[in-house]
């Protein structure tokens, strides 16, 4: 095929499989399967750190011990259930004290979805509060992930509203996005990390509006501002041409700029940040609810699919 096909298959793949993502008649199918449930795990620990907070720790003690940070997040989101948020939360809070007792340097990503925004704001408030007055003491830090367009304008606010509280509070914005400038500049005024992202949630409305080959270029002359603003931030990013660019501003002020790329993709690009003296980062989900992250991870590269399929294949032909 020709470079146009290749990239109309790449893109159909990746509508495809954000589709499936967001799909909870697929994700209850699949949860009712105990095969094709067992099946898919073996693609998603490629991922994911695993099931359990344990082993969350035990993966960011040795990521530690080469030199990495890690930023752990307790899969989840859309809660609808009152008792699964507030087990969420709870959760959340026992990650937070955990990782300071480690002193592994880790931080706590989350989506304010998991812990009561699909509810009620003033829920999530509250519970954001909660998980931060844990985290503050040891200093850890604690960064929101950036969601679909039904929660984006609630988690900036919330987060401009708690900030100024809490300076270890961080948030992540998508370069996707046209607001995005506008954002930055207001999340510059409060103390805590600014995580730059491309974006990938656009499945919750049409959030993703800029065209697909000008986000790299928002993302650099975002990235710049962010960098050369000395603010804490974390430039989240596998494109090598990218970080490339990037390295002599950030090397300017390097103490206030943290490289972060997702568990298990790129990790010899992150390491050589690390041997270059930056530092590095390495988001860390676990969890059951592994699902959309599992599909939005292969929606950004769907030849991962080939991987993803293989790892099904050989654990049905095992059972």
């Amino acid at each position: 095929m020709d470079d146009a096909s290749d990239r109309a298959v790449f893109t159909a793949s990746a509508k495809a499989l954000r589709t499936i993502a967001v799909d909870r008649g697929l994700r209850d199918m699949i949860r009712s399967s105990p095969t094709l449930l067992h099946a898919l795990e073996k693609a998603a620990w490629r991922f994911v750190a695993g099931p359990d907070r344990q082993s969350a720790l035990r993966c960011a003690t040795e990521l530690h011990s080469r030199g990495i940070l890690s930023s752990i997040d307790f899969q989840g989101e859309d809660a609808e259930a009152r008792s699964e948020v507030d087990a969420a939360v709870d959760e959340f809070v026992e990650a937070t004290r955990a990782t300071a007792s480690l002193n592994v340097g880790a931080s706590i990503s989350l989506n304010l979805s998991h812990i009561g925004l699909a509810i009620d704001r003033a829920l999530a408030v509250a519970n954001c509060e909660r998980i931060l007055a844990a985290a503050t003491p040891t200093g850890t830090e604690v960064l929101l992930n950036m969601e679909g367009d039904r929660y984006r304008e609630d988690i900036l606010s919330i987060y401009l509203d708690l900030a100024p509280r809490f300076s270890t509070f961080g948030i992540t914005l998508q370069a996707c996005l046209s607001r995005t400038e506008r954002d930055l500049e207001m999340c510059l005024e409060v103390p805590g990390r600014i995580r730059l992202v491309k974006g990938a949630y656009d499945e919750l409305g049409h959030g993703t509006d800029i065209r697909s080959g000008s986000v790299d270029a928002q993302y650099r002359r975002l990235s710049q501002r962010l960098i050369e603003s000395g603010h804490a931030c974390a430039i989240a990013t596998h494109d090598p041409s990218i970080l490339a660019g990037l390295l002599a501003t950030s090397a300017r002020r390097p103490e206030a700029v943290e490289f972060e790329m997702l568990f298990s993709v790129a990790t010899h690009r992150l390491e050589k940040l690390r041997d270059l003296g930056r530092q590095v980062r390495v988001y860390l989900p676990y969890g059951h609810k592994w699902h959309l992250y599992l599909f939005h991870r292969l929606a950004e590269h769907p030849p991962n699919l080939h991987v993803a399929l293989t790892a099904m294949v050989k654990e049905l032909q095992a059972r």
